[in-house]
């Protein structure tokens, strides 16, 4: 729900985090065609004129509409869109349809200076125009086969007199305009002296302001989403704590049960089962066992020890099953491999007198 909220205060205050990069003043050349607009009347300094509300304007279109500004004012005229059909671009006049600007309040007027007398196309004019008098008049012609969007365009009254340094602004070419259109995203002076910051700039921080409201709203549910699970976890662990910590008797185990194993504390170990090994004793790996010899060759009863002949040591290998170790060094203490027993030599009587028996 608070996600929610904070969703619909920040799309409240979108427009105001925007700018006014919209007029509150729009009119419709179709919608007012044979009409006047007083400004003085509509009590405006400034306005909006679309060609029509549509995605593209009607066939056969005839309209005419004329503009009024207060006595001693002229009126200023600035495309901001135009899309008009023209048969060739590299071509000029080449309109089949057209818009006309006439300076006075008739089509008998001549064309408003400097203007083309077709405008089309779809390149808006880099500069504005001005009336030499209190009234413009408009006419927009179109034909029976494919239409574009048409134009939208600013109008402004303004005089050339002495401005009101508290009310008025002095555009750069003299005309004195209403203080409050400066830094409001249009050019009322046509030359965009009165805006500090132009309409790329207004686009660029409108741009800024939406994708800021569109980080704060994701921060926002991120945070509401984090606050549910904090309070479900410590529900969790709420109910948890409900339950008595209290000591249970330990049950002596029944009749032909087995008994409750403990387990040992951490850090205790069995000692190791199996024979222990003699000291000193390094077990090798890899190497088979081999046989102990218990059976003595020869005549241990008349007290010759068994000898031991060398043989030549056969290149060592490995046992089947066994990994091979490289460079084997024998071991003492063992019996090596190249060794076997051998007979004691025959017994013979000794040359010399044997000693007579003791009494």
């Amino acid at each position: 729900m608070m996600a929610i909220q904070y969703l619909q205060l920040m799309l409240m205050l979108l427009p105001f985090a925007i700018g006014s990069s919209t007029y509150d003043k729009y009119y419709y050349m179709d919608d007012r065609c044979g009409e006047v607009i007083d400004m003085e009347e509509e009590n405006i300094e400034s306005g909006n004129l679309d060609l029509t509300i549509f995605l593209t304007y009607g066939p056969n279109m005839k309209c005419q509409l004329t503009i009024k500004a207060p006595d001693d004012r002229q009126i200023m005229v600035y495309f901001t869109e135009i899309d008009i059909k023209e048969k060739n671009r590299r071509i000029k006049n080449t309109c089949e349809d057209f818009l006309e600007l006439f300076d006075g309040s008739t089509t008998y007027n001549k064309s408003v200076p400097d203007s083309d007398l077709k405008i089309c196309g779809d390149y808006e004019p880099r500069r504005a125009y001005y009336t030499s008098g209190q009234y413009l008049t408009l006419r927009f012609t179109s034909d029976y086969r494919r239409q574009d969007t048409g134009f939208e365009l600013l109008f402004t009254s303004f005089h050339t007199g002495v401005c009101n340094g508290t009310k008025e602004f002095r555009c750069r070419q003299g005309q004195c305009i209403s203080k409050s259109f400066q830094n409001d995203g249009y050019s009322q002076c046509g030359d965009y002296s009165d805006e500090l910051i132009t309409n790329t700039d207004m686009d660029y921080y409108a741009a800024g302001s939406v994708i800021l409201i569109i980080c704060i709203i994701l921060a926002t549910c991120y945070i509401c989403k984090r606050r549910r699970q904090r309070g479900a976890v410590i529900k969790r662990s709420g109910n948890q704590s409900e339950i008595p910590l209290t000591s249970q008797p330990v049950s002596q185990p029944f009749q032909g049960q087995q008994p409750v194993y403990h387990q040992q504390p951490t850090g205790y170990s069995h000692p190791p089962t199996g024979y222990p090994q003699p000291p000193g004793y390094q077990p090798q790996s890899g190497y088979p066992p081999q046989p102990v010899y218990t059976d003595h060759i020869g005549h241990p009863q008349q007290g010759y020890v068994p000898m031991m002949e060398k043989l030549s040591q056969p290149s060592y290998q490995p046992s089947p099953g066994y990994s091979s170790q490289p460079n084997y060094q024998p071991q003492s203490g063992y019996p090596q491999p190249g060794y076997h027993l051998v007979d004691p030599p025959p017994y013979t009587e000794s040359p010399y007198p044997s000693a007579p028996p003791k009494q």
